[in-house]
């Protein structure tokens, strides 16, 4: 079979004329089976071993003689092959040479950062660019909250631009994608693929609350209600479908439970008012926010709301600190409730 021709071509903005190095992507030729394309990246072997252990490694090994078949040159230049996708070894790049670039603008809330960083993430652990992988993963961590208080105020914005959506806010609230808590299911994909467990209890609790008609591409052509949120359900494997669905019967149990007791401890003309109003709220839902926000309308005695709100506030921090637990997840120490 005949070899196919290679065909050199430099990566616009990584062409330096003093580079003493040379990264190159291989890919075929959509347009010719008989020819491949080497992408090169001209730079630096400084600023690459600045950057990445797994570089700086490399290059302190002795190189094989000139003319050694292990050995590749282009223009006079030692080549290593990068076996990555192109745009991923391109991102890479653009984070040492160019690091106000897109590449790592990593906006608040944006349903699309664990799909479209998912490819910098990997390589970024790949080639040991520790800074790089933490700054990512950090900012993911942000979009799912570790603590009571800091869902609560998360939770509010949230629902508020779903209420208010002109009202001047920190994101842009023309950005329909960025009014809403960050989509579940991808998030949960890359914390599984990662190791991020931080993120995993408050990303379930959330894709507990959409309900499964709500497809996340859909929502996106205005099929489904833009009041609710949506998840890529697809994107969640057998394993995390059944984590959803034993979390949310657990759920159910424990509300379930909670109201038993209350209807237990309820003076009599109350009990009468907290099940007519139980029969209206569909509180297995989202019990957080039922227990916070709603508990204290109901028309109820001073003594039994008082004894309530009390109990509403306990049964919360528990539902928080046990979702590791309801969800069956790994449990990262502190997954606690004081610190905002």
């Amino acid at each position: 079979m005949k070899k196919p021709t290679v065909v050199y071509k430099n990566v616009e903005n990584f062409s330096f004329d003093n580079a003493d190095v040379i990264l190159y992507v291989q890919q075929n030729n959509p347009d010719d089976d008989h020819t491949v394309v080497n992408h090169l990246f001209r730079v630096h072997k400084a600023i690459l071993s600045l950057h990445s252990h797994a570089f700086e490694s490399m290059f302190l090994v002795p190189m094989p003689p000139v003319g050694s078949h292990s050995q590749q040159f282009h223009d006079g230049l030692l080549m290593f092959r990068m076996y990555d996708e192109l745009k991923d070894v391109t991102d890479l790049l653009q984070t040492f040479y160019y690091p106000c670039s897109s590449a790592i603008i990593i906006p608040p809330h944006a349903s699309d950062t664990p799909i479209r960083l998912r490819g910098l993430l990997n390589i970024a652990h790949k080639y040991q660019v520790n800074q790089l992988y933490e700054h990512i993963v950090t900012f993911i961590k942000a979009d799912w909250p570790q603590t009571l208080p800091r869902w609560d105020f998360l939770d509010d914005i949230d629902r508020q631009r779903m209420l208010e959506p002109q009202t001047t806010l920190p994101w842009d609230p023309v950005l329909d994608d960025e009014q809403k808590m960050s989509e579940p299911a991808a998030a949960i994909h890359i914390a599984r693929e990662f190791d991020i467990p931080e993120v995993l209890p408050a990303a379930f609790y959330h894709l507990a609350r959409i309900e499964i008609s709500c497809d996340y591409d859909e929502a996106r052509q205005d099929l489904c209600p833009r009041s609710e949120h949506a998840a890529r359900w697809g994107m969640l494997t057998p394993e995390d479908m059944n984590c959803l669905m034993r979390g949310k019967e657990e759920i159910a149990s424990i509300m379930g439970h909670f109201v038993n007791q209350t209807r237990s401890k309820c003076c009599h003309p109350c009990k009468s008012s907290w099940e007519e109003t139980l029969f209206m709220t569909n509180y297995g839902r989202d019990p957080l926010e039922v227990l916070r926000r709603f508990i204290r309308r109901y028309e109820l005695c001073d003594v039994c709301r008082e004894s309530l709100a009390t109990r509403a506030m306990v049964k919360r921090e528990e539902i928080w600190f046990k979702l590791p637990e309801i969800f069956h997840l790994p449990v990262v120490p502190p997954w606690c409730t004081d610190h905002f």
